[in-house]
């Protein structure tokens, strides 16, 4: 799957600048005509914002290419080779996909994806995508079924044999994996996606949309989990206020306490264990923040020459 590339891009990042200009200009810069500074100072932060996104975003394009394309020499390249052929469903495997990538990425080595035999498409990765490596693969690179599909204009078509397609006899067939592309697909373009974190399917839309924004963050709301990826660290917060239980079922905390978090119950309150206490109970959400991991991963500047 390569890199989203082409201008589109950047059109959705002028829309989005227009409606944040918006947004300041009839919430918060109508009210600020006393203070003109003020009001082009916190325009120009916006726009250095965004042309900061475009930059990141052609960065990480950019050295996702480079890692792609290389190497020269794939007899020489250090590899890392991932088997696609998990015992579990696309959302599942394409995860592992990304999982893969991520390590490659991060160890400067090139991704070797192994799919032939896959239980969705015999004939491997290749006859539905496009090549993780136009010059490093055990395929030819030559693409492949290559397809697109159209929504039927808000049509609902009631058919019992689309129930018994979605079978789990008929689950692992190449059309079956079509029907879940498309799927995720869609859900990815909505304006606000509503579905099951616990779902696989259901993440892997949640992060396509994150590509299609320069922030989705809030363009979701899940009707169980909150969102999280299978080999994950453990998700911790930090409490930013002190609570006080005020029955059994919670748990006290204070500023700075490490809060391993279980699940968000939607209510106002997440279910969590105090670290430091080592007490599991309930705590208002809105009283942490999240705990942010951060690694250096390498920037690849050979793919600038």
């Amino acid at each position: 799957m390569r890199p989203w590339t082409g201008s589109w891009r950047w059109i959705m990042l002028i829309l989005f600048a227009w409606g944040t200009l918006l947004f300041y200009i009839g919430g918060h810069l109508v009210r600020d005509n006393d203070n003109p500074d003020h009001s082009s100072r916190e325009l120009s932060k916006i726009l250095a914002k965004l042309e900061r996104l475009k930059q990141q975003n052609e960065d990480l394009r950019r050295m996702a290419e480079s890692l792609r394309l290389n190497p020269k020499d794939c007899s020489k390249a250090k590899k890392l080779v991932c088997n696609i052929n998990k015992g579990c469903g696309y959302g599942c495997q394409l995860h592992h996909v990304v999982y893969c990538f991520m390590i490659a990425f991060g160890t400067q080595r090139t991704l070797i994806l192994e799919s032939q035999s896959w239980r969705y498409a015999t004939g491997g990765w290749e006859t539905v995508f496009k090549p993780v490596s136009d010059t490093c693969t055990d395929r030819s690179g030559k693409s492949t079924g290559h397809w697109s599909g159209q929504y039927p204009q808000y049509e609902f078509i009631s058919d019992n044999s689309i129930s018994w397609s979605a079978g789990l006899h008929n689950r692992y067939t190449e059309n079956s994996l079509r029907g879940v592309i498309l799927d995720i697909h869609f859900l990815s373009q909505s304006d606000f996606l509503v579905c099951t974190f616990s779902s696989q399917v259901c993440r892997v839309a949640y992060e396509i949309m994150q590509t299609l924004h320069p922030d989705a963050s809030d363009n979701f709301h899940s009707l169980d989990d909150i969102y999280y990826f299978g080999g994950q660290n453990a998700h911790n917060q930090i409490a930013i206020y002190p609570h006080h239980p005020r029955n059994t079922d919670e748990i006290p905390m204070e500023p700075g306490d490490v809060i391993g978090v279980a699940g968000n119950h939607w209510d106002g309150y997440s279910k969590g264990i105090n670290r430091k206490l080592g007490r599991t109970g309930l705590y208002p959400s809105y009283k942490v923040k999240e705990k942010i991991e951060t690694i250096k991963y390498p920037t690849y500047p050979d793919a600038d020459k």
